[in-house]
């Protein structure tokens, strides 16, 4: 079993590290490498020196560079790989690497701002302003094709950790994941090889596997006499919309993923629509966000017939009390409309109300 370890700085990338090599797994680091040319170099081990050597080392030698060094070191047995920074690095481990697992880990950005100023690693940051110059760099924004992009890489992972909570919540999570991963790949004996290991970080976390990676199902969801809708699953946890009670109108939708971002969060339902032409799928908060001091960020979402993309619900945040993955997190409304005709007038007919605009109508 080959697993890579992408995700936001100071996220706790080092507790499933940490524990895959207590199982046995051979630890690979993309960073070591860079260090190791750093010092070759002679350039000091700042974030931002790393992440300039990086960028210069995959616009010089293909966005693939550190991929391919690793690879020379994997042979037999179970690897964990570090220090996936780059989509292209992804794309090679997945080509070359039959049994590759991407995982990614996130946690809200104050969080990861403590975390790694208690670990203290010589290549962080050391003030907020810093870090967050340090932290969107490494996100990829701002970045070419060779540049830092974490962001990108997270969003092709197998499984998505989120890392806002305890240790032990983090470390719970992690032996979940193991389980998971050894069910899909049947785990074999350990490699000889020794590589140096990885420090450990704190944190907490939930999975999901991506719909690039897992097989997925088409269902066929008709009403007895209503409308038919063709839903595909991209993920087999993944949940069909229904109705909670005979006369709803809209069908609940289950979250089997959460990000989180600084002032948002988004949950992924796992699943893609197939609308028929002449309709539309609304998208709306239940009823129970008024408790979870969170709304809609488009207030009511619009899912056309021709995408086919994931259906997400994203959030801004007002406080503390979010969803989690599982919960019924909105609701979906599959209606037919008319097409319209547009004709240009030069004057339009009366109308009792005319040009009364906000509160004209009254109290």
């Amino acid at each position: 079993m080959i697993v890579g370890v992408t995700g936001r700085i100071a996220s706790g990338k080092g507790v499933l590290t940490d524990f895959l090599e207590s199982k046995g797994f051979t630890y690979i680091s993309l960073s070591k490498v860079l260090r190791a040319i750093a010092d070759h170099r002679g350039i000091a081990h700042t974030r931002e020196n790393l992440q300039n050597l990086g960028n210069l080392l995959r616009t010089e030698e293909g966005n693939e560079a550190l991929a391919k060094y690793s690879l020379k070191f994997i042979k037999e047995g179970n690897f964990i790989i570090d220090g996936i920074r780059n989509p292209h690095e992804v794309k090679c481990f997945r080509e070359n690497l039959k049994d590759f697992k991407l995982v990614s880990f996130d946690a809200p950005q104050n969080v990861r701002f403590e975390r790694m100023l208690e670990r203290g690693k010589e290549s962080d940051p050391r003030n907020w302003d810093e870090f967050l110059k340090i932290d969107k760099r490494d996100f990829g924004i701002g970045e070419n094709d060779s540049g830092q992009g974490v962001g990108k890489c997270m969003e092709l992972a197998d499984f998505k950790l989120i890392n806002d909570s305890s240790l032990g919540e983090i470390q719970r999570e992690v032996e979940g994941l193991y389980g998971k991963l050894s069910s899909l790949n049947e785990v074999s004996s350990s490699s000889s090889l020794e590589v140096p290991s990885s420090s450990s970080v704190p944190s907490s976390s939930l999975e999901v596997p991506s719909s690039s990676s897992v097989p997925s199902s088409s269902l066929e969801v008709p009403s007895s006499d209503g409308i038919k809708v063709k839903i595909k699953k991209l993920h087999p946890d993944a949940v069909i919309p229904k109705y909670a009670k005979e006369g709803d109108a809209g069908m609940d939708v289950h979250a089997i993923s959460r990000m989180v971002y600084d002032d948002f969060i988004e949950y992924g339902s796992g699943l893609a629509f197939e609308i028929p032409k002449d309709h539309v799928c609304l998208i709306f908060p239940r009823s129970s966000v008024s408790n979870k001091k969170l709304s809609l960020s488009n207030s009511v979402g619009v899912l056309d017939s021709g995408y086919r993309g994931e259906l997400k619900f994203r959030f801004y945040k007002h406080g503390s009390y979010e969803y989690g993955v599982g919960d019924r997190v909105g609701q979906i409304m599959i209606i037919p409309f008319p097409r319209v005709v547009v004709e240009e007038v030069e004057s339009l007919g009366e109308s009792e109300r005319g040009e009364g605009g906000f509160g004209s109508s009254g109290k």
